[in-house]
Formats: structure tokens, C-alpha cells, sequence
């Protein structure tokens, strides 16, 4: 085996959330004491940098998927958090043939053969990639005529196809030479080899124009050669035209070492990617991979009979309905993993800071259950069942209370815990300051809920002022039982992915972010884009206080890669600028932490009561008050979430009553985007950016909701991803956003997605 297995730390306590559409971690494991054999993590992770999605193109060779499946094992097996789509089509050609020449297949066939550029536009516009694989040849070298007009008109398609995608927004585009076409010793068909022979020189030459080549054909041929000459029964492929497994980990060696740099000396195929239980891992990622290329087919169309998408054929099923069947298939990947002995995201070889199994009784150990105001606590420690450990915690009313665990500000950390409960309730990680105050800026989420034992994982970042950590677990109306429960540092690539990871789970985000954005923001933009230390204070209530717990600055650091970035969550619940405007605490909220920029968000505001204009000048006030003491720039948003008032945690509008709301709110966005421009300060509606993606979603509201105003994961996410793009290059085709294919009506724009 080629693995050191020091390098990998079993991580065992995996979350649904961590695990939906998990292909890989955001980093190569760092930290270990000796790498991979099998990989070259420092030149590919640059490599990928920002890269969240890659389409492979072709004809049957890339459609029968096998050296796609083997690319994608190997990202999955080094830490790279990229989806891979097949979206390979048999008998296609890069060539747009004529009908004399596509007669001998429409003959034999009853079906002409389909050419890419009949749907490449289609394809790219659905699915975004940020790189693109192409590998044609082996067709058109059997139509096209065998002579350098043949090898022109290639030679055009390609450089067509190449054309086409860099104006689609894709970052970077591979092409590889085609494999070869083994005769046989057949010389009538010697032709189609020398035409593929051709086809690769034109190839290789490009490479001095700057384009990217992976050359496939040459070590393929002088493979076939010295192994026919060893025996003059080897062959790749059974038919001269596809080849088989082995064939298919010669072109995956070919792009993973000539293209990425890895080294893969010693592993004969993919399966040996893994330390164990290779079989079964690359046995579910091929079914993933077949699962998304049916509905990807489905989705974009072609001309091909008998394949999914194609005349006459079984449709695939919806790009959502595939995402919900990938991520329960990447579930059961990272379980092989984790197996295995590999697992990732594992980005630190540092001990957890919290460790828990409860086979004793925790309460010794620093864990403590306590009671909500005005209730008693009902809970214990007691025998499971359906888990292989023996014990477990329950909590009927009240909180079970972690140990508190040292930790640094601004630190990224990773959770995971088990929990099993009939109806629905939440963890909660809160810091303390160095005197042991609890600071408001807390972590809520949703805890959901299973009938069976369900992982999950989770990233937060620590405050500013944070040296102490607790989690707490609490029921909302049924027993909720807890077993096993982690805590272990991180770092920001692997937030970054975990975060990607539940908003590929979401319906994509179709977000047009305003021209002439960053008017007032021009030294906030030259930091981003020219590098160096922005600190931003996020000011509001627990609205605010979510925003944030977005990790936005995750994203935008893959944007911005010279840029460092440090948030501080200043916030207190139900607070608007109507509090903070009076007795110094704008001093305390604010000016103490020396911010660059200032971001004022969240939804207690109070523009729904009796006087509005108080409102906008409470928030003048702030304004001024900060400006006279640091020299910062200013960001305002509007309410993010929740447009109307609540009471007792439900919302209490309905109806008309919820309309007037909802125009008041848009009335009171127009006053708040005038005062901003009165005190040069950019304003932001980013509520009408989620209210509009909340409409066209197919998921109801409360799906990205912990409790009617507060959002989950998942809306934390939309809304850091929102934030993010307002923040992002306005370049055509520039996207940070990871998601998946959105439903028809998402949306005027696609160049924004994933």
C-alpha cells in the first residue's frame, strides 16, 4: 500500500451536513509527518484554487466514465472539495460533419452521429464549470477525411470549443489527445490511428500558445507497442476503440501526473487510492458519477437516441432529486472512508480539544446539565440503543453544557456530535471572554431530526475576544439524546469547504449583484483586491450575528487570496442602531476594535413602529459617531431574513398585515439607501436579494430556517454567499457561489452559479 497511514487521523463522527456532496476536503492533509506517496498536494491545491466544478467533455470513451471516475477518486482521496461531471456523449464528434460523411453511421446505426457544438452552449450555460475537460478524436478520425484537410477542420472544432467555453466564464480548459485506435494489424484501418496521430500533433503544438494540453495518445501507443511486442495479445481495447480498465488508468495517470504533478508510481488503479475499502468507495462514486450525468443529460438535451436527455430515451431524474440521492451517496463514501482510516476534511494533526463517548458519566469529566429560566432540567445519563456505544446523554427540558475548552480568537473550529431526537432542537456554541463573560456573539443551529442516530459537523469561527469555548445541546418538545461529541481546531480552507458543502445541498443562488456597487467602498475594494489586513465589525442583532456566522470571509479570501480578512461580530440581540447610538456604546460595540470597514445589518430596526424617520436618524447617528473616531468605511444592509415583527418566536402577520409589512420594509430600504447616500456609506437591500431567491425556490422558507426568524446552516449559507457576490469582481462569468443546477424561474442570470 502506498499510504503512510500516519498521515490520516480517523475521524469518526460524521455529519450529514459535512457529508451532502462531499467529494473531498478543501485541503491536502497538513501538519503530518510524511506525505502521500500518491500525491503533489502543494502544486495542485494552488492548482484549485477556487475551482468548484469541472465538466468532463467527449465521446463513448469519457461517456463509459472510467478515467473520469478514476480523476475523481484521486481528488477525493487528496483533500480536493471539486464536484466532477460526466457529461460525455457516445458517437460524438468535435467535427461538424457533412451528411455524406455522417451516412455511414446514420446507416448502421439509424441515427446520424451528434456533433458537441449542437449542444455545448447548452451544456455550459447549465453547468458552469470552472474548468473543462475535452477529449474527441476517435470519431472524427473515422469520418473526417484522412489528410490534413481532415486535420484542420479537428483542428477548428476544437479550437471552436475552446473559444466557446472561455466566453461561457470557464476559468481554464483542458484538452487531451485522443487515445488510440488499435487495428488489429488491420491495414485498412490503419488510417483512423494516423489521423489520431495528427489530430495529437496539432494538439502538443497549441501547447506553445499557452493552452492546456494533457497528452494521452503518445504514452497510450508506445504502451500498446511494447506490450504487443512482449505478447502479441495485448491490447487495451477488445474492439480497437474502447479501451477497458486498464486503458482507462493509463489516460488518469496521464492527466493526474502530467497535468497535476502527482505521483502514482506503485498503484496499479484507483482502488489503491485508498488505504482500504477502495473497492466499495470507487464502486460509489461511479454510481454518483452515472446518477448526475442522467440528470445532467436530461436536463441539457442532445440529439443521441438510447442515451438519457437524447430522443426516445428514459429521462434522467431532476438536478435536485439527483443532489438529494448524491448526498446520501456521499454519505455512504465518507463511512467507507472513514473505515478505511481516510477521511477529510482533516486538516490538523493538533489533539481535539474535546473528545467525548460518554462511556462514564460525563458529569465528572466537566459536562453539566442545566435548566432554562423558569424551568427545571430533566435529563441524565443512560443506556442507548441503536448505537454501538452503551450510554449515551438525554435532556428532556433544559441544556447539557460541554466543558469549557481554551481557544483563540478568530480561530476556525470543526464540531461533530451524534444525536438522535423525534422532533427537532439545537447546539449552541458560546464563547467567553478572558473574565469569563459569555459574549453575545453565540453560534445557534439546528439539530434535526432522526429516528435513527444521525452524524454532524459543523464549523465556527471564534470571536474576537474569545479564550473559552462551550457547546450546549438543547430539546425543543422531545427528548434529545447525544453520543459522541468532538471539537478539533481547524483553519480556514477546510470552513471554506465545509460551508460549500451545505450549500451545494441548496437550490442554486441566481443573484445579479447591482452595477455600480462599491462607490463608497473604494479603499475596502483596493484591500481586497491588492491584499493586506481588513477588519470588519459586523454591528446588529442576532440577524447580524447569523450573517456573519456565515463565514463569508471564507469565500472571499478564495476571491481574494492576498487579502486578510478579520471579522468581528459585535452584536446583541434585538438591538438596532436605536440602541447603540446612545450611552458610549458605540465606543463599546465599535471603535474599540479599530474597524476598517463597518457593516450594520440584522432586523431591529423598529421601521415598522410609529416613526420610521427616528429610525434613519438613529442610524445617521451611529454613523457619525464612528466616523468621528476611527476612519472606516460603511456598509448598511437591510433586514436579511425576516421582513415583519415576531412574538413568542412566531410570526404574528399574516395576510394583508404581512404585505404592509413587507411594503414598509421596501419603504423603509429606499429612506435607508438615501441617509446612506447623505453620509457616503453603501447600502445594501439584501433582503430583496433573499426574498427573491426565496420565491423562486422549491423549498419552503422554514427549510433554511432553525426557528421562524433565525436562519440554519443552509441559510446562513444563501445569505453569506449573497453578501459575498455583492463583494465579488463584476467580471462576466465571475462566480465564488457553489450550488447546484437551480429550477427553471431562479433567476435572469446563470453566470453566477454552480
Amino acid at each position: 500500500m502506498v499510504f503512510s497511514k500516519r498521515l490520516f487521523c480517523l475521524f469518526p463522527i460524521l455529519g450529514p451536513l459535512a457529508l451532502a456532496l462531499l467529494e473531498s476536503a478543501a485541503l491536502a492533509v497538513s501538519g503530518a509527518e510524511e506525505a502521500a506517496d500518491s500525491a503533489a498536494p502543494d502544486r495542485a491545491a494552488a492548482m484549485w484554487r477556487g475551482v468548484q466544478r469541472i465538466v468532463f467533455l467527449g465521446d463513448s470513451i469519457t461517456q463509459g466514465g472510467d478515467y473520469v471516475t478514476d480523476c475523481d477518486c484521486w481528488l477525493l482521496a487528496h483533500g480536493f472539495q471539486v464536484e466532477v461531471l460526466n457529461l460525455g456523449l457516445a458517437s460524438e464528434t468535435a467535427s461538424d460533419l457533412t451528411a455524406e460523411e455522417n451516412a455511414p453511421h446514420l446507416q448502421k446505426h439509424g441515427f446520424g452521429r451528434p456533433f458537441v457544438s449542437e449542444r455545448l452552449d447548452r451544456a455550459l450555460a447549465a453547468t458552469k464549470p470552472d474548468w473543462l475537460f475535452a477529449c474527441y478524436g476517435m470519431n472524427d478520425a473515422e469520418n473526417l477525411p484522412p489528410d490534413a484537410g481532415g486535420t484542420r477542420r479537428f483542428a477548428e472544432a476544437i479550437t471552436n470549443l475552446r473559444d466557446s467555453a472561455a466566453k461561457a466564464g470557464v476559468k481554464r480548459v483542458i484538452l487531451c489527445t485522443p487515445p488510440v485506435y488499435d487495428e488489429k494489424g488491420d491495414a485498412t484501418q490503419r488510417f483512423r490511428d494516423e489521423s489520431l496521430g495528427r489530430y495529437t500533433a496539432w494538439l502538443l503544438s497549441r501547447r506553445a500558445d499557452g493552452w492546456d494540453v494533457v497528452d494521452i495518445h503518445t504514452p497510450m501507443r508506445r504502451a500498446l507497442d511494447e506490450g504487443r511486442t512482449k505478447n502479441p495479445a495485448f491490447k487495451f481495447a477488445n474492439d480497437g476503440v474502447h479501451p477497458g480498465r486498464e486503458g482507462h488508468w493509463l489516460m488518469t495517470r496521464q492527466i493526474l501526473t502530467g497535468f497535476f504533478g502527482a505521483k502514482l508510481d506503485g498503484v496499479p488503479c484507483a482502488e489503491d487510492l485508498f488505504p482500504a475499502h477502495g473497492r466499495q468507495i470507487r464502486e460509489l462514486v461511479q454510481e454518483r458519477m452515472v446518477l448526475r450525468f442522467n440528470a445532467w443529460m436530461t436536463q441539457i438535451g442532445h440529439t443521441r437516441p438510447g442515451v438519457a436527455g437524447g430522443p426516445g430515451a428514459k429521462a434522467g431524474p431532476p438536478i435536485t432529486q439527483a443532489n438529494d440521492k448524491a448526498a446520501d451517496l456521499a454519505k455512504r463514501i465518507h463511512l467507507e472512508m472513514a473505515g478505511s482510516g481516510l477521511i477529510g476534511p482533516r486538516i490538523s494533526a493538533s489533539e481535539p480539544l474535546l473528545r467525548a463517548d460518554f462511556a462514564s458519566n460525563p458529569v465528572g469529566a466537566g459536562w453539566e446539565l442545566k435548566a432554562l429560566p423558569n424551568q427545571k432540567a430533566d435529563g441524565g445519563w443512560v443506556e442507548t440503543e441503536g448505537h454501538p456505544q452503551r450510554h449515551c446523554l438525554r435532556v428532556q427540558t433544559g441544556y447539557w453544557q460541554s466543558p469549557a475548552m481554551a481557544v483563540s480568537p478568530f480561530q476556525y473550529y470543526r464540531l461533530s456530535f451524534r444525536s438522535r431526537t423525534a422532533s427537532r432542537g439545537y447546539w449552541c456554541a458560546v464563547f467567553f471572554n478572558a473574565e469569563g463573560k459569555e459574549l453575545a456573539a453565540d453560534v445557534y443551529d439546528s439539530v434535526y431530526e432522526s429516528v435513527n442516530w444521525q452524524a454532524h459537523t459543523f464549523c465556527v469561527r471564534a470571536h474576537a475576544e474569545a479564550k473559552e469555548m462551550r457547546l450546549r445541546f438543547q430539546p425543543i418538545e422531545t427528548p434529545l439524546f447525544l453520543a459522541e461529541a468532538g471539537v478539533e481546531a481547524s483553519e480556514q480552507n477546510s470552513a471554506a469547504a465545509w460551508a460549500g458543502e451545505v450549500a451545494a445541498g441548496c437550490p442554486a443562488l441566481h443573484f445579479l449583484a447591482p452595477p455600480g456597487r462599491w462607490e463608497r467602498l473604494p479603499r475596502t475594494m483596493k484591500t481586497l483586491r491588492e491584499g493586506g489586513k481588513l477588519r470588519v465589525v459586523i454591528l446588529g442583532d442576532s440577524i447580524a450575528n447569523d450573517t456573519s456566522n456565515s463565514m463569508f470571509e471564507t469565500l472571499l479570501k478564495r476571491v481574494y487570496p492576498q487579502a486578510s480578512l478579520e471579522i468581528v461580530t459585535s452584536v446583541r440581540g434585538g438591538a438596532g442602531c436605536w440602541y447603540y447610538k446612545d450611552e458610549s456604546r458605540v465606543r463599546d460595540y465599535v471603535l474599540r476594535f479599530q474597524p476598517d470597514l463597518v457593516i450594520i445589518g440584522g432586523i431591529s430596526a423598529r421601521y415598522d413602529g410609529d416613526h420610521p424617520a427616528a429610525c434613519i436618524e438613529a442610524f445617521r447617528s451611529v454613523i457619525r459617531q464612528i466616523r468621528a473616531g476611527a476612519d472606516c468605511e460603511f456598509l448598511l444592509l437591510s433586514g436579511s431574513l425576516c421582513p415583519v415583527g415576531q412574538d413568542g418566536g412566531h410570526l404574528k402577520l399574516t395576510g394583508q398585515a404581512l404585505r404592509r409589512s413587507q411594503a414598509e420594509l421596501k419603504n423603509f430600504a429606499s429612506q435607508m439607501a438615501a441617509m446612506a447616500g447623505e453620509e457616503k456609506a453603501e447600502f445594501f437591500d439584501i433582503h430583496s436579494a433573499w426574498d427573491a431567491y426565496i420565491q423562486a425556490s422549491p423549498q419552503p422558507q422554514q427549510w433554511f430556517m432553525r426557528d421562524p426568524v433565525h436562519a440554519n446552516s443552509r441559510g446562513k449559507q444563501v445569505v453569506g454567499r449573497i453578501l459575498c457576490q455583492y463583494l465579488s469582481p463584476a467580471e462576466p462569468g465571475f462566480t465564488p457561489i457553489q450550488g447546484d443546477a437551480a429550477p427553471a424561474g431562479m433567476g435572469q442570470r446563470t453566470d453566477e452559479n454552480r
